[in-house]
């Protein structure tokens, strides 16, 4: 028989072979945790802080809008207050002027 070949005669042998078969697997299964499932977990990581930021500072600019646009909507009204009154005032006084 060729010396290439894995004969397996005994239970020792046996054992011996899938010794070896296993620790070729842990070290593969290290090598693609450590070169695929490492980097890619720390890339999700990385991308849900980022997202963690985003709604953060979007709930700051959310808030940052709507004090603004309420402070504007205080305007509005005052200034629709105001637009009333000078029609009354414009109204009492056109009334008086053609009074006379």
């Amino acid at each position: 028989m060729p010396p290439h070949l894995l004969i397996i005669n005994t239970i020792e042998d046996a054992a011996s072979a899938i010794s070896i078969i296993a620790a070729i697997g842990t070290f593969l299964v290290w090598v693609f945790n450590r070169l695929v499932i490492k980097p890619l977990s720390d890339s999700m990581n990385r991308l849900s802080d980022e997202i963690k930021d985003f709604k953060n500072d979007s709930k700051f600019e959310h808030d940052e809008f709507r004090s603004h646009l309420e402070q504007l909507d205080d305007k509005v009204h005052t200034h629709d207050e105001d637009i009333v009154s000078l029609q009354e005032k414009v109204h009492t006084l056109f009334n008086r002027g053609s009074s006379k």
